[in-house]
Formats: structure tokens, sequence, C-alpha cells
């Protein structure tokens, strides 16, 4: 749980402590800590919550305002005082396995989780009261590098089955090799590809951790936070574009296949190409349930912001980027093209002119 809730971001960091988490008390057991933290994806069902700021929070913090702000901490679910507040379960929604295969089983739930004066005991104390700690928690810990790597190939999972639902669709429809859609398709393999190339990288061109461990290296990792943040809404721009309203004219239950007055008529006009009409149904229905239903509207909210906001996992890139030298690196490749030349012509013996 690292983001703050969407209230009084305009204010200074030292003003919002009826909302932020903060320490209100210290004792020599612990401190007591109070506020909220979203998005708690999965919080109802997990044993304990890392709680901690992103790098937009940190960079709130001011030496010998915020200090009461400057934590980082684990807390069992079961803690005296916290409260979860989650989002209505899309499973419950859900008429039947066959009308939504994925969000009656995969819906992980959201949740805001409030601390009201909960003890923290020391032990489970990682920052306090340090506010340079707490702001280069995250590039000295090397969380970024590490969470990222999960995140891409949890991801890069996700883009297979995508891929295999797109080609199974056209099939179905019998535009599979139509040069239109064969073209999207192939820019939706590339874009799965980008992502297993950048796991592979993360994996087997590690950089130097603490205690001599070996950590994903952190440009890979931040150039896979803005290309993993943009690139659902273009897989579900393609599905949409290709698939049209497939997916949206298919029998509103299962009850409807069972039906036999209906069936009949279902079979003859929702057959597909090569395909009963059970089965294109039941790909079509799989097809709503991740790209257009609220579970899929959901997915791709969270796809777009699970690495941050949009310009902070730009900011990343630049300020990472800069930290480790490249910056410079960069504009010396650019100097050292340029110095082979002056008004005179070429400087680097290499190249000749003949000036006319």
């Amino acid at each position: 749980m690292i983001v703050d809730p969407p209230v009084d971001r305009d204010k200074p960091l030292s003003e919002t402590r009826d909302v932020y988490v903060h320490v209100t008390k210290e004792t020599d057991a612990g401190v007591y800590i109070s506020g909220a933290k979203m998005m708690g994806t999965g919080s109802a069902l997990t044993h304990g919550t890392f709680v901690a700021q992103n790098n937009a929070s940190a960079a709130r913090m001011e030496e010998g305002k915020t200090e009461d702000f400057a934590l980082v901490c684990f807390v069992p679910m079961s803690a005296q005082g916290q409260k979860v507040v989650c989002r209505t379960p899309y499973e419950s929604r859900a008429v039947s396995p066959f009308d939504a295969p994925i969000s009656s089983r995969y819906d992980e739930n959201d949740a805001v989780l409030i601390f009201d004066d909960v003890f923290v005991p020391w032990e489970d104390v990682l920052i306090y009261g340090d506010v340079a700690k707490a702001k280069a928690f995250y590039p000295a810990s090397g969380f970024t590098n590490r969470y990222t790597l999960q995140a891409q190939t949890r991801l890069a999972v996700k883009m297979d089955f995508m891929c295999g639902l797109l080609t199974k669709a056209i099939a179905a429809n019998g535009t599979a090799d139509f040069r239109g859609v064969q073209a999207s398709v192939g820019e939706v393999f590339a874009m799965r590809a980008i992502l297993w190339s950048m796991t592979s990288a993360m994996a087997l061109d590690p950089q130097d951790g603490l205690g001599g461990m070996k950590i994903p290296k952190l440009e890979y990792a931040s150039a896979s936070r803005y290309f993993a943040s943009n690139m659902w809404f273009k897989v579900k721009e393609i599905f949409d574009t290709v698939l049209g309203g497939a997916a949206l004219v298919v029998p509103s239950s299962y009850k409807d296949l069972q039906s036999p007055e209906l069936r009949p008529l279902i079979d003859r006009y929702y057959r597909g190409t090569g395909v009963s009409a059970e089965e294109r149904i039941k790909l079509y229905k799989l097809i709503w349930d991740v790209t257009g239903s609220e579970f899929g509207g959901r997915m791709a909210l969270y796809e777009r912001n699970y690495g941050g906001n949009q310009d902070q996992v730009r900011m990343d890139n630049l300020n990472f980027t800069t930290r480790l030298g490249q910056t410079k690196e960069f504009q010396e490749l650019v100097d050292a093209c340029m110095s082979d030349y002056d008004l005179s012509g070429w400087r680097n013996p290499t190249w000749s002119w003949d000036p006319q």
C-alpha cells in the first residue's frame, strides 16, 4: 500500500494529517499510525500489508515538518483498529462460469485500508522519522527493480493469453486471412514480444544490489513500466476494431442455449467458421469478460495505473537514467560526433573533404 488517497494533493504534506498515513504516537514497544492508503488489491485475502510511500508522495516530504510521515512498515491484517473498505466484488454478479469465466474466479478486489491508531511493533518497522531514508527507499532498496520484474512477467503471460484469444476469434469469424486483420494481430504479437524481451533482459542482464545480490537493471524496469502502462489500451483497441460488435451480440445467458425453443436457432445463426455456435459463444463471452465487462474495465484501469501515474512513470525514466550517468554518456556520444568537424572541414583524419 503505497498510494495516498486522492484528497488534498494540492496541500503541503504537513497539512494532510487528517487523511494520510503518519505516526501519531511512539512508545518503547513500537508506533501507532493513522491514515488511509490505496489501492489494496487483494488485501481482504492477505495476511499482512506493506505500507510505504510512492515516489510522488516521498518527494513531498520536508525535513523538520514531515518526519511522522517518513514510515515504511508491515501491518498484519488482524491489527486492531485497521479497517478494510472493499469495492463491490465482481464474482458476486457472475451469472455462471459460462457467462463470466474470468470475473467469476479471478477478481482480485480492491480496497482502501484505514488505520485508526493501529499499533505497529518495532520489529515490523523498516523506516521511521528519517525523511532522507524514506525518500531514498525505492532506489536504495531495489524495490522498483524487483516488483517490476514480477509485474511485467504477469502482464507478459496475460499477453500470451490475449494472443490466443485474438487468433481464435478471427478464425471463428472467418477473417484470419484478411490482410488488415493479420497486420493487427502482428502488432499484438510484437507487443507481447517486447514484454518478454524486457523481462528476459531484467533477469539475464542484472545490476548489483545490496549485500552482493543481483537485481533487475533499473533502466529496463523503468522502461517496462512505461510500455506496460500504455500497451493494454492498444490491445483493447485492436480487439474492438478487429472483432467489432461480435462480443456484444451473444445470448444473455447460458440458459438460452438450454432452451429447446431457442437452441436450434442459436445453433444456426451463432455458429462460427469451423466451430459450433456453443463454442463460438463460449469464446466471445470469455473475450467480453476480459475486455468489455465491468471486470474488463477495472483491469484496463489497473494496467494503466499499476506502475504509477503517467507523468511519474515518465519522470522516473528521466531521473533514473540521469542518476545512472547515462544522460551524460548520451551527450558525450554527440560531442564525439561534433568534434570530428568544424567550419574548415573534417578534423578527424579518417574522413576527407574537397571544398568546392
